[in-house]
């Protein structure tokens, strides 16, 4: 458990260069992260009965938040209501594969954490690290390799979140196919970025995703240069 983000992040080997094991989220290149999930708790966004899904998860810290939101919101009188306390903490729970049918959905609304193959361990731990059971019941961690088996899920979210996704040039057609596949009428993207000039991000949202989206700037820090973008499909207006 760290002190500093009370989030139980498993770590199978260091992630710094000079060795230290530390929590990810503390580290400069999750503060996206963060930030995402502080807006989502300013703004009290509703993912009750929503289907979500995070792309580019890494530690998977924004699904996880956003699993736990979706049992926080849960209305009164809800056959689960008396499960709805729902909190940040470590359990011992073991790792297991977290899969059900992609067209499934439970009872409230359920949550998709995507990421490359590598990822998925440490996401699945962290998972059932920081999620009580009735939360991992709606809550599924899959392998998404943007362009290439994107079309293996369903495009009916209501939801499309990601942190820090944008740092790779090569990548960000494979971003935007995946993004056109996956986001319906009715879907709205979250985006948080650090706006690095080297990453040429600032490209990516101002030319590229305008192209293919109906893009604002929701929120911007300027103390840590970060920006959050609301995102909808250009039928969506």
């Amino acid at each position: 458990m760290c002190a500093a983000c009370s989030f139980c992040c498993y770590l199978p080997a260091p992630c710094f260069p000079c060795g230290t094991v530390a929590c990810c989220l503390c580290g400069t290149s999750v503060g996206n992260a963060l930030a995402l999930c502080d807006y989502f708790e300013a703004q009290k966004l509703n993912f009750w009965g929503k289907k979500v899904i995070e792309l580019g998860a890494g530690t998977g810290i924004v699904g996880i938040l956003a699993a736990l939101l979706v049992a926080h919101q849960m209305p009164l009188g809800s056959p689960n209501q008396e499960k709805k306390a729902c909190s940040l903490s470590c359990c011992s729970s073991p790792t297991t594969s977290i899969q059900r049918p992609l067209d499934s959905k439970s009872e409230g609304g359920d949550v998709t954490i995507t990421d490359l193959p590598v990822a998925l361990k440490q996401i699945e731990e962290n998972v059932h690290r920081n999620l009580p059971v009735e939360c991992v019941a709606r809550t599924r961690v899959c392998a998404l390799s943007w362009g290439l088996n994107h079309k293996e899920f369903p495009n009916n979210f209501d939801f499309i979140l990601g942190a820090d996704i944008v740092y790779l040039k090569d990548t960000y057609p494979l971003l935007i196919r995946t993004l056109q596949y996956l986001c319906g009428p009715q879907t709205t993207i979250y985006l948080s970025s650090k706006m690095r000039q080297e990453h040429s991000a600032m490209i990516f949202f101002e030319n590229l995703l305008p192209r293919h989206f109906t893009s604002t700037l929701a929120f911007r820090d300027e103390n840590e240069n970060i920006n959050i973008y609301k995102v909808t499909s250009k039928s969506n207006i």
